[in-house]
């Protein structure tokens, strides 16, 4: 008998998903639902300092970059890249007020 419990999120509650795997194989093995996210990403390997980074499509008139959300991990993620705060020259978020 398995003491782990894990919460039930209704769908409508969900504001994005992104599915990640151990390797390319997993994503027959999707555990998300597919209006929540269509495919799945991965790096290839555990602790191996990688990750993976949403595409950046554009930038707005500020400098703050779009980035690529098509609810498809598969497409909107490019992998094997080093893990970094502020990708892309990111300015700290408006909703960030810690260092005021």
């Amino acid at each position: 008998m398995s003491t782990i419990l894990y919460a039930k999120i209704p769908i409508p509650y969900v504001l994005d998903g992104v599915e990640a795997g151990h390797n390319e194989t997993m994503v027959k093995a999707k555990r998300m639902a597919g209006v929540l996210d269509a495919g799945m990403t991965y790096v290839g390997a555990t602790y191996i300092g990688l990750g993976v980074v949403r595409k950046k499509i554009a930038e707005n008139e500020d400098g703050t970059p779009v980035l690529q959300d098509t609810n498809n991990s598969t497409d909107d993620f490019e992998r094997g890249f080093v893990p970094m705060f502020r990708r892309y020259n990111s300015k700290m978020p408006s909703w960030n007020h810690t260092l005021n």
